[in-house]
C-alpha cells in the first residue's frame, strides 16, 4: 500500500474511531467536570487518541504478518521479538492515548491507567502465540476461540475503562474539595488552612478555568492555565474578585481563601464554616 493510500485509511479510520470515543467517553469527561463549551478539545483529543490505537494495532498487525501464524509457528529468535514488538506497540499506544486524554481533561492518572490498559491488550496479543509454538501441546480450538473474543474485548473495552477510572478519581477528589476536605487525606474542613492537619502536606486547590487540582494558593496563577486560583466560582463562575465573603453570593460554596491571621497563634486555625 502506497504513503497516500495508509494515510487516507489512517485518516477515515480515526473518523470514525473519533465518533465513536465521543459517544462512549462523553459521560466521562462529564464526570470528571468538563464543560459543555469545551467541544473542540474533546473532539482533537479523541481523534488523537483513535489514531494513536490504531496504529498501535496496526504495528501489532505488521508483527503478526512478519510471524506468520497461518504458515508457520514460533521457531526463531526473530519470531520472538516480531512478538514482543507487537506486544509493545499496544503498550505505546496506550501510553499515547493517556497522555492526551490527561491533556484533554482534568483526568488524574490517565497516562498510568491507559498505559497499564494497553499493556494488557499487549499481553493478550501475545498469548495465542505463546500457547500454540507447539502443535504437541497446543490448547483446544475453544479455548483459542475464547481467548481471541477476550482480546476482542479487551482491544475496545479495556482503553475505554481506564478513562472512565480516571474520571472517577477526578469526580472524587473534586466532591472532597467541595466539601472543604483534603483532597489526598480526605480529613474534614481544612480546605481554608495552607497544611492539612491530617496528613501536614500543603493543601492543593481547584482551577476554576481548567478544572485541574494544582498545587497553588489562592490569589496565585494556575501553573496549568495561567488563571488565578480562587478568582472565580468553580461551580458557577461568579467573579470572586473584592468579595469579602466566606462563601460564594451567587451559590453559596465555600470560597478558598485564607482566613484572616488568628490574634493568638496558639489559637485553633478557623474552621471551614
Amino acid at each position: 500500500m502506497k504513503l497516500s493510500g495508509f494515510l487516507l485509511v489512517l485518516l477515515f479510520a480515526s473518523l470514525v474511531g473519533t465518533l465513536v470515543l465521543r459517544l462512549a467517553l462523553w459521560p466521562a469527561f462529564r464526570m470528571a467536570g468538563v464543560r459543555k463549551k469545551k467541544h473542540l478539545p474533546l473532539i482533537t483529543g479523541c481523534f488523537l487518541m483513535s489514531m494513536f490505537w490504531i496504529l498501535g494495532t496496526g504495528g501489532a498487525q505488521v508483527a503478526q504478518l512478519q510471524i506468520g501464524f497461518s504458515n508457520r509457528r514460533i521457531t526463531q529468535a526473530s519470531d520472538w521479538l516480531w512478538l514482543v514488538c507487537g506486544g509493545l506497540s499496544f503498550l505505546a499506544a496506550g501510553a499515547a492515548c493517556g497522555a492526551v486524554a490527561r491533556r484533554t481533561a482534568p483526568l488524574p492518572g490517565a497516562f498510568t491507567t491507559a498505559t497499564v490498559a494497553g499493556g494488557a491488550v499487549g499481553v493478550l496479543f501475545t498469548v495465542p502465540a505463546v500457547l500454540t509454538r507447539d502443535a504437541a501441546q497446543a490448547p483446544p480450538l475453544p479455548v483459542l476461540m475464547l481467548l481471541g473474543t477476550l482480546q476482542q474485548l479487551a482491544w475496545f473495552g479495556l482503553p475505554i475503562a481506564a478513562i472512565y477510572w480516571a474520571a472517577f478519581t477526578q469526580h472524587r477528589r473534586v466532591a472532597r474539595f467541595g466539601m472543604g476536605s483534603c483532597i489526598r487525606c480526605n480529613y474534614k474542613k481544612v480546605g481554608r488552612q495552607e497544611v492539612c492537619t491530617g496528613c501536614g502536606k500543603t493543601m492543593r486547590h481547584l482551577c476554576h478555568h481548567c478544572r485541574h487540582i494544582v498545587d497553588a494558593r489562592p490569589g496565585a496563577p494556575c501553573p496549568r492555565c495561567k488563571a488565578t486560583i480562587a478568582a472565580r466560582c468553580w461551580t458557577c463562575g461568579y467573579d470572586w474578585r473584592g468579595l469579602d465573603s466566606p462563601r460564594c453570593p451567587e451559590c453559596g460554596v465555600w470560597k478558598p481563601t485564607p482566613p484572616d491571621p488568628p490574634a493568638n497563634p496558639a489559637s485553633p486555625p478557623a474552621s471551614l464554616y
